[in-house]
C-alpha cells in the first residue's frame, strides 16, 4: 500500500507542470489575445452595427442602439468586423476600455 502511496504522488509531482504552465496550457491561448479590463465601469454587449471613426456603433442585447468612443488606450480586438456580436467593458471615463468579438 505504502508504495503505492509513493507512485500515485510522485505521479502528481511530476505532471503537475503540464497542468499548470506547460506547453499545452501555452497553446490553447494565443499571446495576442487582448485581456478586459477590470477597473471599467460595466459591460455591453451587443452586435456591431457600423464603426464612424472613432465611433463603435452597436446594437444591445435589447435592441437599442448604442455608440461607443475608442481611444488610444481602448484595448480593441482586431479581429472585430461589422456583424460581429461584441462585448464592449466601459471604463469610468464613459470611452471602451475593451472591445473584444463575443465568444460564441
Amino acid at each position: 500500500m505504502r508504495n503505492f502511496s509513493i507512485i500515485v504522488l510522485a505521479t502528481v509531482v511530476l505532471s503537475f507542470p503540464l497542468t499548470i504552465g506547460g506547453p499545452a496550457a501555452a497553446d490553447s491561448t494565443p499571446a495576442t489575445k487582448p485581456v478586459p479590463s477590470t477597473n471599467g465601469a460595466g459591460v455591453l454587449q451587443g452586435q456591431l452595427l457600423k464603426v464612424d471613426g472613432d465611433d463603435y456603433i452597436f446594437k444591445d442585447k435589447a435592441g437599442k442602439e448604442v455608440r461607443v468612443r475608442v481611444d488610444k488606450a481602448t484595448v480593441l480586438d482586431s479581429r472585430i468586423k461589422v456583424g460581429d456580436m461584441v462585448d464592449v467593458q466601459m471604463a469610468a471615463n464613459g470611452r471602451a476600455a475593451t472591445l473584444l468579438k463575443a465568444l460564441e
